[in-house]
């Protein structure tokens, strides 16, 4: 797989029995992201050292099947590695918004419920492995209101940000995506992404929570 895609780093590993339906979406996920895809069937037996060429990790754990109690029961086992994210999908939940709100509290990276369709899917792993989250917006403007960054996002020494970065943080702080940028500010995405970099080398942080607590607090 590596030497079909040399210039890939990220594994996504499937957390999931390997039925028919399971493979199936391992295909789609290496065709649509060009990323590493493998199906394993324990969280507890995550073969780490086999993957030493990889630096970056998606950990996705199918909910498929899993009672709300036994969902929620999942959120605390987060694996607490800086290299790997973690989001669950084909999750069937009733309060979909206290739900993110303790899933984004104990650093979850997204949440996929059973109704999202496979571009949605893959386009959520993109972005995650981007250094986005995936929770409603309203979950993440409420989760940015009301918490302030950690005393590491220090603000000595930081480059001022533009007019322009400073517009598309404030976007940035309200969940939206690069598209949704793009579009508001009409600008290309390539422009969009740039300033997105720039943005987090300026303020020290390395994903979109984290510029949108910074945000929060500095803008």
């Amino acid at each position: 797989m590596f030497k079909r895609y040399p210039h890939r780093r990220t594994m996504v590993w499937l957390i999931s029995s390997p039925t028919m339906i399971t493979k199936m979406l391992q295909r789609t996920i290496v065709e649509k992201t060009q990323m590493n895809c493998r199906i394993l069937p324990c969280r507890q037996r995550l073969p780490w050292k086999q993957d030493l060429a990889v630096t970056q990790r998606l950990l996705l754990t199918d909910c498929r099947g899993l009672q709300a109690e036994e969902i929620d029961a999942l959120l605390p086992t987060r694996v607490m590695r800086q290299d790997c994210s973690e989001a669950l999908f084909n999750v069937d939940i009733a309060d979909q918004v206290m739900f993110e709100r303790r899933a984004l509290a104990l650093g979850w990276q997204g949440i996929f419920y059973h109704s999202v369709g496979i571009e949605a899917l893959t386009r959520g792993i993109t972005g995650i492995c981007r250094g986005e989250v995936w929770f409603r917006r309203d979950v993440l403007s409420a989760y940015a209101l009301n918490h302030h960054p950690c005393e590491a996002y220090d603000t000595r020494g930081i480059v001022p940000l533009t007019k322009r970065e400073q517009e598309v943080l404030s976007i940035i702080a309200t969940g939206d995506s690069n598209d949704g940028i793009s579009k508001t500010l009409q600008i290309s995405q390539h422009t969009v992404k740039t300033h997105v970099y720039n943005i987090y080398q300026k303020i020290g942080v390395r994903n979109r929570l984290q510029a949108a607590l910074w945000a929060s607090r500095h803008l």
